[in-house]
């Protein structure tokens, strides 16, 4: 069996969704909340859910978005024939149809049953839990979304029978065990049992647990004697040991206090004369210090004077350039003020020319504005009175009845119909006329005189002066029923159809349809000259010039008070040669302005650069005056704390001469410090702290070991512990002698037990080894060659599966894999199943991966591919469901995305 399509409508966030499977390899992608799961999962019910479920299950199903009830096409093979299948979801009233392509078809719950049949599944029932049961129906191929890491031999539970029918008829030979093999087993379990816990330990009661439980007394009754002889020969022992460790350490300690005595006396020496170098250090560095002062303020007193002539040198050249940059500047000053007054009366002049340039231009505007006004105005009077002409018309054709040539022709054909049949009841029917009579003549209900004559098309009553009773009987039997019947019906359906027109006949019709295609006629001829007139815009654009002449008049107004002298133009022509006559003199205007600008700025140019040149000048002289009173500052300062040059001199000279005393003072008390060897000292000094200290703690130490000792001496010295030794030794030879014949005979039964589970498990492995060869093989593609796995079959079912990877040096259990190793070693699990149950589906089968390897990394998700690629050449229809489809492009797989091929 192979999925070809499917289509789910209105199906919770599918409208209609249509996807069209490979037959090997599909891979359908879309975003996360784009609706891949729901489109698996409707599918899943559209194979294995009946139409007519009710309750929550159905609810689940319905759209919030889309009307209509879920409804899902699927098109699938199997055994080479094609089949579809529809299913609604409507309740009570869902229906369900199978359609075999070019055979039969079948309905309602024969369908459910034919579908059934061919997916060779079990009806599942209603009821509760319904939902759950479903989804156990193909569980080993449908690998829904978060539950890919699960045990796939549970999901398989149902399949079991079937898996195994396949490994038999596989094997080489039928596998048995005859009934006396199994009873000398069972009778072994249960003698097993009987000795042996599930754990291997001997039951409770037993009687290798009795005699186990005496051994262990007895041993335990030994080991106490044992450690009672053995305690008190060691506290004898011990009571020597710490007689002597305390003498010895009494004397060490003696010796150490001496020695640290002498130590300490030396360590308080070093540290006064520690005291005394660091105070030399100290007077050392002050006078270091005061001696690179003086020496810094000699330097800085000359550097001062030598800065102070050089200034005072460089100052004069430099006032004399300031004056001369001072008089250029003003000359400058008043040529930029002419410029600026030129500049002016030419801005002055160029504004009275534009202004009347603009308001030329306005009235320019204006008369082209009316000129278009008033063209646009004949055209909306022309197209008010098409219009006008258009309503008349449409008015006369709404009084008129809205036949039309279709319903003319009908009732023609009807017409033609009826005087047919009304010609053929005439031919049927019985002539009489009477002559003459003498009596009292009844034709039917009306009285017949001399002269009259009627058409009888239906058996009629006739009598004579009610004496004589005649029954007159038309010819043509049925049909001419048949013809009469006829007649009435066509005659209704024509009065029928005049009276849904209002109208009398089917000259009135056609009189009135010609009065109608005339109007028609005249309508379109007025539309299409209306069409010209006025394109849609007639109306927004009269609006709008009308608006520009408004705003351009309001404007003119506005600008003519600003100008009284100005004389308006009477003419459109008038106003255009104003306009040019302005635009030259603009232009004139404006050339003149330019020019007394760029001769305004060039003169502003240079005087502002001058008037910089000058500033910096002036700053110049500024901060060389700052600078020569800072100096003369600085060096008033000096001179003021450190004196004049005899006094500095003397003063340094007396600086160096105690820094040199102090100098030799300092190395003559290093030199008695090196002599005593301080780090030596403190060594030392620790040293015999921490002897001392481990001499008193062994000291302590043995005493407390005297006082124990002497205790458990007058304690436990009132038997004689080996004599209880001996015996206690001598019933625990007893006890393990017992206990080793007991334990002999439940080994035994042990021996036999697995023995007979052995040759059970062979039996087992038979079945199972086929399995795990095949999901052996699955997996050397993703980890390796040497890749095994093993599973066990216990009681007809398969479980406990072990993994060995090349990498790994023992077997481990599915529940201890990690998150990803488990997806991928279910997944090769659920291959391996397809595979064996497609014998049973024509070698063929679908396997549906939801985002089943949320756990591996891309690089394992590239690696599975070649695992999945195995499946589809041995015949399954791999169809994997992932938002990210570009991890599966090495598959080789038909991509469908889901925002492609979906209308929501």
């Amino acid at each position: 069996m192979k999925l070809i399509s499917a289509t789910v409508r209105n199906y919770r966030i599918h409208r209609e969704t249509t996807v069209r499977f490979d037959e090997h390899r599909s891979l359908i992608g879309g975003v996360n909340e784009s609706g891949k799961s729901t489109l698996i999962e409707a599918i899943h019910r559209g194979l294995f859910l009946k139409a007519r479920v009710t309750g929550d299950t159905q609810k689940s199903m319905m759209s919030l978005h889309h009307a209509g009830h879920p409804e899902v096409d699927i098109e699938f093979s199997v055994a080479g024939k094609t089949f579809r299948v529809n299913k609604r979801f409507s309740g009570q009233s869902g229906i369900t149809q199978l359609v075999e392509v070019g055979g039969n078809v079948w309905h309602g719950e024969e369908a459910e049953s034919e579908l059934n049949r061919l997916l060779k599944v079990d009806d599942k029932g209603g009821g509760r839990g319904l939902t759950e049961r479903i989804m156990q129906q193909w569980a080993h191929l449908w690998v829904w979304q978060g539950k890919s890491g699960n045990d796939p031999t549970r999901d398989a539970a149902s399949e079991h029978h079937a898996i195994l029918q396949r490994l038999q008829n596989g094997s080489s030979a039928a596998i048995m065990q005859s009934d006396r093999d199994s009873r000398v087993a069972a009778y072994f379990a249960r003698q097993y049992e009987q000795v042996f816990t599930q754990n291997g330990k001997f039951r409770a009661g037993s009687e290798a647990n009795e005699a186990e439980k005496a051994c262990i007394e007895a041993e335990e009754k030994e080991r106490m004697c044992k450690e009672r002889m053995q305690r008190l020969e060691q506290a004898t022992l011990d009571f020597e040991s710490s007689e002597q460790t305390i003498a010895e350490a009494d004397a060490e300690l003696s010796q150490l206090g001496q020695q640290k005595k002498k130590i300490d006396s030396n360590i308080e020496q070093v540290k006064q004369l520690q005291s005394l170098k660091n105070q030399q250090i100290d007077t050392y560095t002050r006078e270091e210090q005061q001696e690179k002062e003086l020496q810094q303020a000699n330097q800085t007193i000359l550097d001062l004077r030598g800065e102070l002539n050089q200034r005072t040198a460089e100052l004069a050249p430099k006032r004399d350039k300031s004056n001369r940059l001072q008089l250029a500047l003003a000359e400058l000053k008043q040529r930029v003020t002419q410029a600026s007054e030129k500049y002016q009366l030419t801005i002055q002049k160029a504004r009275a020319i534009r202004q009347q340039h603009d308001l030329a231009q306005l009235w320019v505007a204006r008369f082209e504005f009316q000129d278009h006004s008033d063209t646009l105005s004949t055209k909306h009077q022309k197209v008010q009175q098409q219009q006008n002409e258009i309503e008349r018309y449409k008015e006369a054709l709404n009084k008129l009845s809205p036949i039309n040539e279709n319903a003319l022709q009908s009732m023609r054909e009807i017409q033609e119909q009826l005087s047919g049949a009304q010609a053929a009841l005439k031919a049927m029917a019985v002539g009489i006329e009477v002559i003459a009579s003498e009596h009292v003549i009844r034709v039917g209900e009306e009285e017949a005189k001399s002269g009259n004559s009627f058409h009888l098309n239906a058996p009629t009553d006739i009598w004579l002066d009610n004496l004589t009773h005649l029954r007159i009987q038309p010819g043509g039997g049925g049909s001419l029923e048949t013809t009469r019947q006829q007649v009435q019906t066509l005659q209704k359906q024509l009065n029928s159809t005049l009276d849904s027109y209002a109208i009398e006949s089917l000259e009135q019709a056609a009189t009135i349809i010609a009065k109608r295609n005339q109007i028609e006629q005249k309508i379109s001829t007025l539309q299409s000259a209306l069409k010209i007139l006025d394109d849609g815009k007639l109306n927004e654009d009269y609006i709008h010039i009308k608006d520009k002449l408004s705003k351009v008049t309001a404007e003119i107004n506005r600008r003519a008070e600003q100008l009284p002298e100005y004389i308006a133009p009477a003419t459109r022509s008038e106003a255009a040669d104003y306009f040019d006559n302005l635009r030259y003199k603009l232009q004139q205007a404006d050339t003149e302005e330019f020019e007394t600008k760029a001769e305004h700025d060039i003169l502003a140019k240079q005087f502002h650069q001058a008037e910089l040149d000058f500033q910096t000048g002036i700053s110049d002289l500024t901060t060389n005056d700052q600078q020569i009173t800072e100096k003369q500052v600085r060096l008033n300062l000096a001179l003021e704390m450190y004196g004049d040059d005899a006094h500095r001199a003397k003063l340094l000279q007396q600086t160096q001469y105690a820094k040199q005393q102090t100098k030799v003072r300092l190395e003559q008390t290093c030199q008695a410090l090196e002599t005593l060897q301080p780090e030596q000292l403190e060594r030392d000094q620790m040293r015999i702290e921490r002897a001392l200290a481990m001499q008193e703690q062994s000291r302590q130490a043995a005493i407390m070991q005297r006082a124990v000792s002497q205790a458990a001496l007058r304690l436990d010295g009132s038997e004689d512990p080996q004599a209880a030794w001996s015996m206690a030794h001598a019933r625990l030879q007893n006890a393990r002698e017992q206990f080793t014949h007991v334990k002999r005979k439940a080994e035994a039964i042990k021996l036999l037990h697995q023995l007979f589970q052995q040759q059970q498990k062979q039996l087992s492995d038979r079945f199972s080894q086929p399995l795990a060869d095949k999901i052996s093989a699955y997996l050397q593609g993703l980890y390796g060659a040497g890749t095994k796995v093993s599973i066990t079959m216990d009681e007809g079912k398969f479980r406990d599966i072990q993994v060995i990877r090349p990498s790994d040096t023992v077997s481990l259990s599915f529940d201890s894999l990690s998150g990803g190793t488990r997806e991928q070693v279910a997944a090769a699990v659920r291959l391996a199943m397809a595979e064996l149950l497609a014998a049973d589906h024509d070698g063929k089968l679908p396997i549906v991966f939801d985002d089943a390897f949320a756990y591996s990394d891309p690089e394992r998700v590239r690696t599975l591919q070649r695992m999945l690629d195995l499946a589809a050449e041995r015949g399954l229809q791999v169809i994997i469901l992932s938002c990210n489809p570009a991890d599966y492009a090495g598959l080789g797989a038909q991509l469908t995305r889901l925002d492609e091929c979906s209308s929501t």
